[in-house]
């Protein structure tokens, strides 16, 4: 009788991983997609499953720029959006062209490369995309990383 629920745990702890790195690289791999069409970048903002998941605020920085100190480069910021009682999803958005029920922040200045794009949903995630990665026209997939938020939960619920 031992061996019978020794052997059910297992199938049951073997079953639920599975589920788990099922969900996750799912999750992954439509966390944030950006494609160049047309010479604009067009990002896929993914895991947009409820109100607290929804996309608040985009920003786009360049990371090249040259700080005025002399020391390294400093992030200067190119697009910025945001919305202030986000009440459904964002799944789509073009750098530069401010999405339905979003303010612009920052106008859309020259774009630089490479960029950094900051996303707030239920936490701020970040990533740096080169120009190379999206040189040939493909989608390319992207996991941003959480960004200092104190009491955010890190991945908004599974959907």
């Amino acid at each position: 009788m031992s061996y019978l629920r020794r052997g059910l745990a297992l199938l049951i702890l073997l079953a639920s991983g599975m589920s788990a790195a099922s969900c996750k690289g799912k999750e992954a791999d439509e966390w944030l997609t950006a494609q160049l069409v047309d010479n604009k970048v067009v990002l896929t903002v993914g895991g947009q499953c409820g109100a607290q998941s929804y996309l608040r605020r985009l920003e786009v920085a360049d990371t090249v720029t040259p700080n005025p100190s002399g020391s390294g480069s400093s992030r200067h910021l190119l697009w910025a959006v945001r919305r202030l009682d986000p009440s459904s999803a964002t799944p789509t958005v073009t750098v530069g062209e401010v999405p339905a029920g979003f303010d612009e922040l920052t106008p859309m200045g020259s774009l630089t490369w490479p960029i950094a794009v900051d996303v707030w949903t239920n936490f701020r995630y970040g990533v740096d995309i080169p120009q190379g990665d999206l040189s040939d026209g493909t989608a390319k997939k992207y996991e941003p990383q959480p960004i200092w938020n104190e009491k955010s939960e890190v991945r908004p619920p599974k959907c």
